[in-house]
C-alpha cells in the first residue's frame, strides 16, 4: 500500500513541475510570438507567482489521483484470481486517447482561428474571446471523446 502512495506522489510531483513548466514558458512563448508588451513585468509576474502555480497544482491533483486509481487497481489485480480473463486489448491507454483527441481538435482550431481572425487585431471583445477560448474548449471535448473511445476499445465502461 505504501508503494501505492509513492506512486501518486511522484505523479502529483511530476504532473505538477510539467504544468507549472508548460504554463509559464509557454504563455511567455506565446507573448513573445505575438508581440505583447510587459513593460513592467506584472503580466509574468502574475502568471510565475498565480497563474501557473494554480494550474500546476490542479494538474497534480488530477495525475496523483489518476496514479492512485491505477497503481491501486494494479495492486489489487495482482492479489486477484490467477485465471480471471485478460484486460486489455488497445494499443494505449485513454490518457493517451484523450491527448490524441484534444491535439485532434486543438491544433486545427488555432490554425483556423489564425487565419480568420489574425494576430492581436480584434475589433470586439468576442472576437478576443474566441480567438482564446474556443481551442481550449474544443480540445476538452476532444480529450474526453478520446478517453473515451480508448475506454471502449479496451472493454471498460
Amino acid at each position: 500500500m505504501f508503494r501505492v502512495f509513492l506512486k501518486a506522489l511522484v505523479a502529483f510531483l511530476g504532473c505538477a513541475l510539467a504544468a507549472y513548466l508548460v504554463v509559464l514558458f509557454g504563455t511567455l512563448g506565446v507573448w513573445e510570438m505575438f508581440d505583447v508588451v510587459d513593460r513592467d513585468g506584472g503580466g509574468g509576474m502574475a502568471v510565475a507567482f498565480g497563474i501557473a502555480p494554480l494550474v500546476a497544482v490542479i494538474a497534480g491533483i488530477v495525475g496523483g489521483l489518476v496514479a492512485w486509481v491505477r497503481a491501486q487497481r494494479t495492486h489489487l489485480a495482482s492479489h486477484a484470481d490467477p485465471l480471471s480473463p485478460p484486460g486489455s486489448t488497445a494499443a494505449f491507454g485513454p490518457g493517451v486517447g484523450a491527448i490524441i483527441g484534444a491535439l485532434a481538435l486543438y491544433l486545427p482550431t488555432r490554425a483556423v482561428i489564425w487565419v480568420v481572425l489574425g494576430r492581436n487585431e480584434y475589433d470586439a471583445l468576442w472576437k478576443a474571446l474566441a480567438h482564446a477560448w474556443t481551442p481550449t474548449v474544443l480540445a476538452m471535448g476532444g480529450a474526453a471523446v478520446g478517453w473515451q473511445l480508448t475506454r471502449r476499445a479496451r472493454g471498460q465502461r
